[in-house]
């Protein structure tokens, strides 16, 4: 078969109908009933009867870097439509928001203050965004509200409580928690 044809059947992708997304990292030859991978050019016959499963066992053993970009690509479409949707905004829930983001990915108070960090809020909200005074109060409101609710956690627990907590410093001083 010369290139030309191989090119005009697989730019074909009317055949066979398909409904799975692995369709996607193959080609498929009408004329040799064949799929071909897109990334080795593996040959894969196309039984009467048979599905997608071997198609799919290649591309996670083969290919799986690129399966899981397509897969995490798909997966995280709906909830980054869901987040740029129109929301009513909450002042409130916005702080509360960006505390959580500075405690949860262990970034500095002034993280607020970084030029890339500044321009990013600004393009997503016109809202002001809280200085690093502010985002300290509001993280050690946070901290007592959930010290609170461990306190009361622990008081309702039956029996003795074991706290271990692996702490460790580096060479040059640094502090880590294991």
């Amino acid at each position: 078969m010369s290139s030309e044809e191989e090119h005009s059947v697989v730019a074909d992708h009317s055949k066979p109908k398909t409904k799975s997304k692995v369709h996607e990292h193959f080609t498929f030859n009408d004329k040799e009933n064949m799929y071909k991978c897109s990334y080795c050019f593996k040959l894969f016959k196309k039984e009467k009867s048979s599905g997608t499963g071997n198609l799919l066992k290649h591309l996670r053993r083969l290919h799986s870097k690129k399966y899981a970009e397509s897969k995490c690509e798909e997966s995280i479409k709906g909830p980054i439509e869901a987040a740029f949707s129109k929301q009513a905004f909450s002042a409130e829930e916005y702080n509360r928001k960006l505390v959580e983001f500075i405690l949860l990915t262990d970034q500095p108070f002034s993280i607020v203050e970084a030029e890339s960090f500044f321009n990013l809020m600004k393009y997503g909200r016109s809202q002001p965004i809280p200085n690093r005074f502010a985002n300290k109060k509001k993280i050690e409101e946070m901290f007592a509200t959930e010290k609170q609710k461990i306190k009361e956690l622990l008081k309702a627990a039956p029996g003795k409580v074991s706290i271990v907590v692996d702490c460790w410093t580096t060479r040059n001083g640094g502090s880590h928690k294991g």
